[in-house]
């Protein structure tokens, strides 16, 4: 009874103590993840760019800041609202155009994003969770099992 209880509390033990190493990795991405012997995934560099009032503006996005702004000289003679309009245009076309292609960047790369991995090893202390839950209930039925015989 004391050693099949024991085994089944340390199996569980070391479930919790996998859940809480996925809990820390995914509180602070920049934790080593099991398998990547401490490299980081780095996303693929893309350049996003948009255009505002018929191309007249143009934004670029790269990595997390825009890089260019460049406006055309002959649409200075507009009003406040029709140039920030454009502006506008321009940069959410830049930011766009960036998610599309760092999105299918990311998906050819073939790489398995931290969720997919997190979710897919949740899964797997799911069941060992379950199963090591069982042994130690399994020990623990056992044992008053054997109580109950030896008090009769």
């Amino acid at each position: 009874m004391g050693q099949q209880g024991f085994q089944g509390q340390q199996s569980f033990e070391d479930v919790l103590r996998r859940l809480q190493g996925h809990l820390d990795r995914a509180a602070d991405p920049k934790a080593p993840q099991p398998g990547s012997e401490g490299e980081e995934f780095a996303l693929p560099e893309v350049k996003g760019e948009g255009t505002g009032m018929d191309g007249k503006i143009r934004a670029v996005f790269e990595r997390d800041k825009f890089t260019e702004i460049a406006i055309e000289a002959r649409v200075m003679g507009k009003t406040n609202a029709e140039l920030s309009d454009g502006i506008l245009e321009a940069i959410n076309g830049a930011i766009e155009d960036h998610t599309q292609k760092l999105t299918a960047a990311v998906e050819e790369s073939g790489e398995q994003t931290d969720f997919e991995s997190l979710q897919a090893d949740l899964r797997d202390i799911q069941a060992q969770s379950l199963t090591a839950m069982k042994s130690y209930t399994d020990s623990m039925f056992d044992a008053l099992g054997q109580m109950k015989r030896l008090d009769t």
